[in-house]
């Protein structure tokens, strides 16, 4: 399960909670900026979410099993601001509303080596 909370020194995170196992709470995104509302992939390898670092809300993906993007697999996918963002059933498109109110779409391929996404039109149609 994911959810966002809000820390005091690094504000709002991304968290998941095991559901079998120790269901030992930790962060998945924490750093200095929001991140919140995040979505997992319907394969459950991926996650989207909303983060200000780039002074306003986008979009990002990044790999499940790499909680800070260690390997560099978090990509920004909104180029316009982003929020409410949501996979397609079959994980090969995100769906967000940009800043203007549209509703953004973004097809998504993953790389062969399955570490990597890659957007197949930036900023959506």
């Amino acid at each position: 399960m994911l959810y966002f909370s809000v820390e005091s020194k690094t504000g709002f995170d991304v968290w998941t909670l095991p559901l079998e196992g120790d269901r030992k709470p930790f962060p998945i995104v924490q750093t200095n900026f929001d991140e919140r509302l995040a979505q997992f992939s319907y394969d459950g390898n991926w996650i989207a979410y909303e983060s200000n670092e780039s002074g306003r809300f986008e979009i990002y993906v990044q790999p499940f099993a790499d909680p800070q993007a260690k390997r560099g697999g978090r990509l920004r996918i909104s180029t316009n601001g982003g929020a409410q963002v949501r996979w397609r059933r079959d994980g090969k498109e995100l769906f967000y509303i940009a800043l203007d109110g549209r509703l953004m779409a973004v097809p998504i391929r993953f790389a062969s080596d399955g570490h990597a996404v890659e957007p197949g039109a930036f900023g959506g149609k």
